[in-house]
């Protein structure tokens, strides 16, 4: 059957219309991929480049703590075509197939879920369950709890549904997980003790979620005066006007009502500020303006937070307030300086508050995750904010460089060096406080990872900045277990430094182009050339002392921990061997000792760990699996809390994962750990055995830790405990190997063991419902 104009309605537009309407900032790529390209033949030819579907979460909030949220619409049959099958895994990170799981959780489909479940190779956090809360899929919280065995953190869950208005996420959170499955916890009808009602109403009044804020009231949540402030703060910024009516009537303090003005400014449009403003001075008199916003400090806050506001119309705000304060009172709070931003040490203060500093995080977070330019209205740029303040002679606070920093923004970074640098030359003889300044930026582009601007600090302050990078580097320390926090995926202080990294191997290579490899961060000697209108910032740069040359092998287990990808490894690798004497080449890097292999195997992907014992196979190091030595107990035990499942079947499978009398002690000393570390457990217990063969006095202290675990477990958790309690008590019982008083702390596991077991009970109802 032919197609024809009538069949298809795109027929009648021509290629260039058609893509043209493929990049509308209304479109998501995925809908272009997966529905407009097959409407007809004529747009897939028109489409015929536009391959793939994408994956992606967008921060809606950056000032929230945030799990990953799949963006929609979710490419749920190309996601399970592709990843239903374990061979793409085996190229992913823990971190990387840890999002992927939080997206298939939140992407609203179940066989995307189920297949991230079963492929995964990694533990299911409490972030999972989180993103699933977010997006309001109720069936796949009690997947993750009750069949998955989820990490359970209540608050979390419960926080995060209320800020997406689920209410029945927050109920069955509440009332059946920590009231159904942990008998007398507290009656149903009250929240959990560790559940923060505050937090909770916060949480709510932030998406604007009334019902949401009945049902915590309803339920034992306080009603005083501070939380309707808090409450009202959330409101305010999230832009949730009715809801700030509701809850600004319960403020009666004066003081309270003027602490509100900056969250209003700050997510609400100009005629609420200026209502609210009027509101405020009739019920004081006229007062409000002079009494409340007199200090240079309130008014650098409160300018700030309208400067730095998401909605379009900053900049009037901005303008607004400007004009209500006059420029007599103006030039009152900023003195002799000029700049009411670092006027005083109120001001300063003021504009490096928590309040602020989430502000500016917010800003230019919001334009660097911007999916294009076209997605941005003209003038709303964080560099535009900048601008802003610099055009007007108000200074710019050190939170405006952190920020761009962290977001990776470089026109803003460059804006805010640009006037470090004014500020060093007029300032020329003060405290170096410049210096400092430049510092911070180098650490948080380390840490975020953010190239160009680090490639900005080095054009402009040479060895200065060099150093500090030089430094960030030396003193981070590689964590195994980053990324496993609900709040790690929207913190600025998660370490994200790949492509710092890569920037410092780049500049590696460029140094020793020119002959100095001794000083891979040395100043240039044509640096005061390039930047001749530095004056005294450009000498104090030339004064800084060379810093040390980088350890390529703290980096390389910097990054294998982090998850990065293999290619920069390979780099790493190569420049170790260099410094350590051997020829260049993929064979001759230096060998892996077995730190590297740790940090391999608790961040890193299966591809990277063969990768790595082709690496020692070829470097000529002893060892049976391809050339690597055997973890130790505690460099396994590390991997496990890791929660890397695909790094240690791999190790266990090539003989290099301790022998099994080391890993029942790391099955002991797991048993005294959090709660987190259920899941290793029963990687030990069904992998490799660890759980059985316990005798003596020690069955009594395995039998009383998992018994104290199981009394705080839920869902598929406790069903765990409640089988490795058996498998551990069993043995004993046949052989009647134990003493009475190790058969008396015994008999108090097994009593935990048919406490948790109601809850396991609870858990198997629910699954039956299902």
């Amino acid at each position: 059957m032919t197609e024809t104009s009538t069949q298809c309605p795109f027929l009648k537009l021509t290629p260039d219309l058609i893509r043209h309407i493929a990049d509308s900032p209304g479109l998501h790529p995925n809908e272009v991929a997966i529905s407009l390209k097959l409407t007809c033949t004529a747009t897939a030819q028109s489409l015929k480049h536009r391959r793939g579907v994408r994956l992606t979460w967008t921060r809606t909030d950056v000032t929230w703590p945030q799990a990953p949220l799949a963006d929609q619409p979710w490419p749920g049959a190309e996601f399970v075509r592709h990843f239903g099958r374990p061979e793409p895994w085996r190229r992913l990170a823990r971190s990387q197939r840890q999002l992927l799981l939080c997206l298939a959780a939140s992407s609203l489909h179940g066989p995307s879920l189920e297949a991230a479940l079963e492929h995964c190779g990694a533990a299911v956090t409490a972030d999972v369950v989180a993103a699933a809360a977010a997006a309001g899929d109720l069936a796949a919280c009690e997947a993750l709890l009750l069949r998955a065995g989820a990490d359970w953190f209540a608050s979390a869950v419960v926080q995060t549904a209320a800020r997406y208005g689920h209410l029945h996420i927050c109920t069955w959170a509440a009332e059946q997980v920590e009231c159904g499955l942990r008998p007398g916890r507290r009656p149903p009808n009250l929240l959990p003790l560790n559940c923060d009602p505050d937090a909770i109403a916060k949480a709510a009044a932030r998406g604007g979620h009334e019902h949401v804020l009945d049902w915590v009231r309803a339920a034992g949540g306080p009603s005083g005066v501070r939380t309707a402030f808090d409450a009202a703060c959330a409101a305010a910024e999230g832009g949730r006007v009715e809801a700030l009516a509701g809850l600004s009537t319960q403020l009666t303090a004066p003081g309270q009502r003027l602490a509100l003005l900056p969250s209003i400014a700050y997510g609400c449009p100009r005629a609420v500020l200026a209502a609210f403003w009027a509101d405020w001075e009739h019920g004081t008199g006229g007062g409000a303006g002079a009494s409340g916003l007199s200090a240079g400090g309130a008014a650098v806050q409160l300018l700030l937070a309208a400067v730095l506001s998401p909605t379009p119309d900053w900049a009037a705000k901005a303008d607004w307030l400007l004009a209500a304060w006059g420029p007599e009172r103006l030039q009152q709070w900023t003195g002799p300086v000029g700049a009411l931003m670092t006027s005083n040490t109120a001001a300063a203060a003021a504009a490096a508050s928590e309040r602020v500093r989430a502000y500016f995080m917010a800003a230019a977070t919001a334009t660097a995750s911007a999916p294009s330019p076209g997605s941005r209205s003209p003038g709303s740029s964080y560099a535009a904010r900048l601008q802003y303040l610099a055009r007007r002679g108000l200074g710019l606070p050190d939170g405006a460089g952190l920020a761009a920093a962290y977001a990776g923004d470089g026109a803003a970074a460059e804006l805010f060096l640009d006037e470090l640098l004014a500020t060093a030359v007029q300032w020329w003889g003060a405290p170096p406080q410049w210096r400092r300044s430049v510092d911070a930026m180098a650490r948080a582009a380390v840490r975020a990872g953010s190239a160009g601007v680090l490639a900005a600090l080095r054009r402009r302050w040479g060895a200065v900045a060099e150093a500090a990078v030089a430094r960030q580097l030396a003193a981070t320390k590689p964590d195994p277990r980053a990324g496993g926090s609900v709040k790690d995926w929207s913190r600025e202080w998660r370490f994200r430094g790949g492509p710092a990294v890569a920037w410092l191997l780049d500049l590696d290579l460029e140094l020793g182009a020119q002959g100095e490899q001794e000083r891979p961060c040395a100043e240039q000697e044509g640096e005061q050339a390039e930047a001749p209108q530095a004056g005294a910032g450009a000498e104090a740069a030339h004064e800084e002392p060379a810093p040390p040359p980088p350890c390529w092998s703290h980096l390389f287990k910097l990054m294998a921990v982090t998850g990065c990808d293999l290619e920069l490894l390979r780099r790493l690798h190569r420049r170790q061997g260099q410094e350590e004497g051997q020829e260049e080449g993929e064979g001759g890097g230096a060998g892996l000792d077995p730190e590297a292999l740790e940090a391999l195997a608790c961040g890193g992907s299966v591809e990277q760990l063969e990768w790595a014992a082709e690496q020692a196979a070829a470097a000529g190091v002893g060892g049976g699996g391809g050339g690597l030595q055997p973890l130790s107990a505690h460099e396994f035990e590390n991997v496990l809390l890791a929660g890397n499942w695909a790094a240690a079947d791999w190790l266990l499978a090539r003989g290099l994962a301790p022998p099994p009398p080391q890993l029942r002690e790391t099955f002991m000393r797991l048993t005294g750990a959090t709660s987190t570390a259920t899941q290793g457990l029963r990687w030990l217990a069904a992998r490799a055995e660890a759980g059985a063969g316990t005798g003596g006095a020690e069955v009594a202290v395995v039998v009383q830790r998992l018994g104290a675990l199981a009394l705080n477990a839920v869902g598929a958790q406790a069903a765990w405990l409640q089988e490795m309690l058996r498998q551990a008590v069993e043995p004993v019982v046949q052989q009647q190997a134990v003493g009475v008083e190790a058969v008396g702390v015994a008999a108090v596991g097994v009593a935990a063991v048919g406490v948790a077991a109601v809850g396991v009970g609870a858990a198997q109802q629910q699954l039956a419902a299902c």
